[in-house]
């Protein structure tokens, strides 16, 4: 059986969300648009609340791994993107390991100790995100990441933030005239409405065990951004607190965003 890049990602809360059918079908329609169906060399599962992507051929070189597992990260970092402000929440592991998909004439079969190691390794991760084996990790030239557990990193998708507090960890903040109005529309101001949406819900979501979670994701945040994130929880997540900038094309355009249309009709079939 072939070894393959197996991203195992479960959606949080499902059984809260299966109770509102238009919801799944928003979040179904969000996978759907992703840009991993749009490179040839991965394919994505959906079932329930799992989204399952592998890589569909053989990786022949340490080079073409590194790129593969750079795409692999990607694909959530896009999934991350458009589901920041829309409350939806995943936790992801990512892992290189056997896997067999078949297409019969009546159904679709798919199977492998891959499969169920990630389903297995990904259930014990009390946290959100995306989460890396040592195997997979030392591949991984792009992302920043952070030990969580053993054999298994925290990966920073918010790379915008990483490049931004690399430059100016030193403070004070907030700096002036250090980005651009369009690096502030389309970059940082996404991710920093993601961290503040970890720091909220770990503070007011209403079940302990879920604010446990919360909690630690943003534990993992702040270790990597102490003075960045400490700055934006001092005024209420300003983006102002970090950077002195115009920012009214960067609200306007996460808005407009998060207006982008996925609902439709409920129901596309019989």
């Amino acid at each position: 059986m072939a070894k393959r890049i197996l991203l195992y990602l479960d959606v949080l809360g499902f059984r809260e969300l299966v109770k509102k059918p238009r919801r799944v079908m928003e979040l179904y329609r969000i996978i759907n648009s992703l840009n991993v169906h749009r490179d040839s060399n991965f394919k994505a599962i959906v079932f329930s609340d799992t989204l399952l992507i592998y890589s569909d051929r053989r990786i022949p070189s340490a080079a073409l791994f590194r790129i593969e597992m750079m795409y692999a990260c990607e694909f959530v970092q896009d999934l991350l993107h458009r589901t920041t402000g829309r409350d939806f929440s995943f936790r992801a592991f990512l892992t290189f390991g056997s896997f067999h998909r078949e297409r019969m004439k009546n159904l679709d079969a798919f199977f492998g100790t891959g499969l169920v190691e990630a389903y297995e390794r990904e259930q014990t991760i009390k946290c959100t995100g995306l989460f890396i084996d040592d195997f997979c990790n030392q591949f991984n030239d792009i992302f920043a990441t952070r030990r969580y557990a053993e054999d298994c990193s925290f990966v920073y998708l918010t790379q915008n933030l990483q490049r931004f507090y690399n430059d100016t960890h030193a403070g004070p903040y907030p700096t002036v005239d250090f980005l651009t109005p369009s690096e502030g529309d389309y970059f940082i101001y996404w991710e920093l409405k993601h961290v503040a949406e970890i720091y909220e819900k770990a503070l007011t979501h209403r079940d302990p065990n879920v604010r446990a979670k919360y909690l630690a994701t943003w534990s993992l945040y702040h270790q990597e951004y102490p003075e960045v994130l400490d700055a934006l929880r001092s005024r209420g997540f300003d983006p102002n607190a970090i950077v002195t900038l115009d920012w009214t094309r960067s609200a306007a355009a996460f808005e407009r965003d998060r207006r982008e249309q996925y609902r439709a009709k409920l129901w596309t079939g019989s």
